[in-house]
């Protein structure tokens, strides 16, 4: 959830009077998030990365942006981005297996 919050207010050309919503929920198997901003459209989360050789410590040399994408992914589950009428809102799904198995 901080890397996505992160990536918005440092890549969603924001406005001052531009708000930011999230919601967290408590499951017996994991969490599930939503994060709706009032930024521009922004869809690279979502898009197919080709991460299949890419190792957690070679993903910290990403330039700017594509470690925080790289790092959303490999960690949440179910991600889906739906554009609104006024930004973005985003959904994915963080199982309990998945925070103790692939953190770097």
């Amino acid at each position: 959830m901080a890397e996505v919050l992160n990536n918005i207010v440092e890549h969603g050309k924001l406005g001052p009077e531009q708000r930011i919503r999230s919601s967290v929920s408590v499951l017996p198997d994991g969490i599930e998030c939503s994060v709706i901003d009032e930024a521009p459209v922004y869809r690279a989360l979502v898009e197919p990365a080709d991460s299949s050789s890419l190792t957690c410590e070679a993903s910290i040399q990403l330039a700017e942006g594509g470690y925080g994408v790289f790092l959303i992914q490999s960690l949440a589950k179910d991600i889906r981005y739906i554009e609104v009428e006024q930004g973005n809102h985003l959904e994915f799904r963080i199982p309990l297996t998945t925070v103790s198995e692939q953190i770097c």
